[in-house]
């Protein structure tokens, strides 16, 4: 992503109330697929795991913000444009 859509994300988009509820419900999914491990993994295994999904998530949420800002402004030219 580039800088100027990553100040944007981080700066407003995450902070919005979708956005956190989002955070909030990832958490929860975290939580239960790290307690379907305690027992069978040790703590630094199912952290390093957790850790992973987080960056995952973070990944996911980046890449479809910047893919919804590339059609938005497909659409934006194609309907300013094609006018």
């Amino acid at each position: 992503m580039n800088d100027f859509l990553k100040k944007i994300y981080e700066n407003v988009i995450s902070q919005e109330e979708d956005a956190i509820q989002m955070d909030q419900e990832i958490d929860q999914k975290i939580k239960i697929i790290k307690n379907k491990y305690e027992g069978k993994m040790s703590s630094n295994e199912i952290e390093e795991l957790s850790g992973y999904f987080y960056y995952i998530a973070l990944c996911s949420k980046q890449k479809g913000f910047q893919l919804e800002m590339e059609y938005l402004v497909k659409i934006i030219n194609s309907i300013w444009f094609e006018s």
